[in-house]
């Protein structure tokens, strides 16, 4: 292993340092390790906030894979997001209607006429209740956020597409890139005939 760089003293060196090692490093796997810790004792120095603002943007221009180590680093060394402000207090609910008045009872006490019933219908010779609507199943709730690290990476193409399987559950996804803003990956699960096609085309189990 050499010896980590030393720290840039101004934000233009920060920029030609923070280029010069993605560029030494991006296509030597072994030393991805060796680069990601000279930039985290950058994002520990005195210019920690330029070096966090031009790494983000210098990782968004690196292929997938190593586009995910660089965004793990940035994402741990990121301030936490400012808390939500508080809800502004429900208004208060308007005055229903009047109750509609009680007509007195009848001379012969009798009730007024009121609403006709719906008949009830008898139940089957065999007992057995009459068929009701069925109910409706509750809809799915949405599945977790897929991390990085779930992922193992299958195929890539330079024009910027990726094809990854997502290891806990073997699905494969088409990941087309990641959100500048959110900085989620944007990615499509296959179907299972999309992914016979492509495994027969890659020659991969």
């Amino acid at each position: 292993m050499t010896e980590p760089m030393a720290q840039p003293k101004t934000e233009g060196e920060l920029k030609d340092a923070i280029d010069a090692l993605l560029r030494s490093i991006r296509h030597e796997r072994d030393r991805w390790d060796e680069g990601i810790a000279t930039l985290r004792s950058w994002l520990e120095g005195p210019l920690r906030h330029a070096t966090l603002e031009l790494l983000a943007a210098a990782a968004r221009r690196e292929r997938l894979e190593f586009q995910w180590k660089l965004q793990e680093l940035v994402e741990a060394y990121a301030p936490p997001p400012p808390p939500k402000p508080a809800a502004p207090p429900a208004p208060a609910a308007a005055p229903g209607p009047a109750a509609a008045p009680e007509f007195p009872a009848k001379a012969n006490d009798q009730g007024w006429p009121s609403e006709p019933k719906e008949p009830e219908f008898p139940a089957k010779a065999n007992d057995e209740a009459w068929p009701t609507k069925a109910e409706e199943p509750a809809p799915a709730a949405p599945g977790g956020a897929i991390r990085p690290e779930d992922l193992s990476l299958i195929a890539e193409d330079p024009r910027g597409f990726a094809l990854a399987e997502h290891r806990p559950t073997g699905d494969w996804y088409l990941i087309t890139g990641q959100d500048p803003r959110s900085g989620q990956l944007q990615m499509r699960k296959l179907s299972v005939d999309e992914k016979r096609a492509l495994q027969a085309q890659l020659g991969v189990l």
